[in-house]
């Protein structure tokens, strides 16, 4: 098992990127699969109910959480980081719209402000970033 998690770890990481980068991938590749399994524990729950529809939707998420780990794959791991601190709180957004403010996910865009923190160097990507937060946040 733990063979499979550091082979998730380190997917995208080359040798010749700079540690910096080298250690956001990894960061990412962790945060995304800790997301895809947290977002698993929820399938019970509506398999015993006997509701299907939760459960498409669940899956419909974490397939498009679960999209970094596929960019870093084929060594796309910028657009991995794009990926996560844009489309990631606009979903997040959407999810909280459709399930109401009893879901109270509000602490997911700390997560998000902190990643396009330390995954963009330009200071027009953070602050580019920061916008598509609390534009997500305050919708």
């Amino acid at each position: 098992m733990k063979k499979y998690y550091e082979k998730i770890k380190y997917l995208g990481v080359q040798k010749t990127d700079s540690h910096t980068n080298q250690r956001t991938t990894i960061l990412l590749n962790e945060l995304t699969f800790a997301l895809v399994i947290l977002q698993s524990f929820v399938y019970p729950e509506f398999l015993i109910k006997g509701e299907f529809f939760p459960v498409l939707i669940t899956f419909i998420v974490q397939f498009f959480t679960g999209l970094p780990l596929v960019f870093s794959y084929f060594n796309k791991s910028g657009i991995g980081k794009w990926y996560f601190n844009t489309i990631m709180p606009l979903l997040m957004t959407v999810i909280i719209i459709t399930h109401g403010q009893a879901l109270r996910a509000d602490y997911c865009y700390l997560i998000f402000a902190v990643t396009g923190a330390l995954f963009f160097k330009k200071l027009n990507y953070k602050i580019f970033i920061f916008g598509v937060i609390i534009i997500s946040y305050f919708f």
